[in-house]
């Protein structure tokens, strides 16, 4: 009677430990959110160099995205590279006679305007968005750039991306062959931010452009974003997914039992064979059959335990696979 007594306290003090033990578990990862965007119009002349301006609360941090668009009806690379940004890519030829780019940093803070510099004279516009909550060390998840035929579609149909992450901001931008592609609507789920033609009015010489969002909290396909413009016309366009800030893990535990079980080393695996020995002895002792099935729910408590924290550590497989293979053991001894 004695022995059961203390069976049962061990048990008991084991499902304390284990449901009030702190869970080591990355903490859940928001979709970045667009907090600021600044426009910047070339006007109505044609210009090799436009001064975007910055966005006026950068942080340190922030991600920066430039989206130019210009009416360049060449089939080479207009936009050339910017210092302290990298580009992301651009697509544009002769066909669509027009050309789109996108750039980005990660900000300090101290960021200024940024002069931007095309291989020729045309007429552009562009964006800067300011964006907090990104992973600073990866933060394009996966991009596409294409463009459309000189004659055209209405609507404009702007390629799907692929994340292979959850919680991503994905971006769509588009630049049009002439002003008169303005306005500009997109259907859901995509949500248009901006869309503008130089010197506000539509005329056909200028350029015109367009971007927007959605947020993709599964991974997976961003889908087709479909932009309506005011006219038929040639256009670039891109998608972009940008991934979320995960934040830093957050421990844990100390002491004995943390040490026993707890922890990814081999000495973390100690409290889970030692339940497997104690769980299969129950189980072999008809008198204490009882205590054995009481035995495999505590397993089976730690083994869910475990699985919350596979989000912080792959580790933690080996603790549930060795303690699985305990509730199997006493089950089959159980059944002897």
């Amino acid at each position: 009677m004695r022995k059961k007594s203390i069976i049962i306290l061990i048990l008991f003090v084991l499902m304390f430990a284990v449901s009030n033990t702190p869970i080591v578990s990355a903490q859940e990862t928001d979709v970045p959110v667009i907090e600021e965007v600044s426009f910047t119009d070339g006007g109505a002349a044609e210009i090799d160099t436009i001064e975007m301006s910055a966005p006026i609360s950068i942080e340190a941090g922030d991600l920066l995205v430039m989206i130019m668009c210009s009416d360049n009806a060449a089939d080479a690379v207009y936009f050339e590279a910017v210092v302290g940004w990298t580009k992301l890519g651009e697509s544009g030829n002769s066909v669509c006679d027009t050309h789109i780019a996108v750039y980005y940093q990660i900000g300090n803070g101290s960021e200024i305007d940024t002069t931007v510099t095309g291989v020729a004279v045309s007429n552009m516009l562009g964006w800067i968005l300011r964006i907090s909550g990104v992973d600073t060390s990866d933060a394009i998840e996966d991009s596409n750039f294409a463009a459309s035929t000189a004659s055209g579609t209405n609507p404009q149909v702007v390629p799907t991306i692929t994340t292979l992450k959850d919680n991503c901001l994905v971006l769509y931008g588009l630049s049009f062959d002439g002003g008169d592609g303005y306005p500009m609507t997109t259907a859901f789920p995509f949500i248009e931010l901006s869309d503008r033609t130089n010197t506000g009015t539509p005329t056909e010489a200028y350029v015109s452009g367009t971007f927007g969002y959605r947020n993709l909290e599964n991974k997976g396909l961003s889908g087709i974003a479909y932009i309506y413009t005011a006219n038929v016309d040639g256009a670039a366009y891109f998608q972009l997914a940008i991934n979320g800030d995960i934040a830093s893990t957050a421990t844990t535990g100390s002491g004995l039992f943390y040490d026993l079980f707890l922890t990814t080393s081999i000495g973390g695996l100690v409290g889970p064979f030692a339940l497997l020995i104690v769980g299969f002895f129950l189980m072999t002792n008809r008198k204490y059959k009882p205590l054995g099935g009481l035995w495999i729910i505590l397993e089976l408590v730690v083994i869910a335990q475990y699985f919350t924290l596979l989000a912080s550590d792959v580790g933690y497989w080996w603790h549930i696979i060795l303690l699985s293979l305990g509730v199997v053991v006493s089950i089959f001894q159980s059944l002897r």
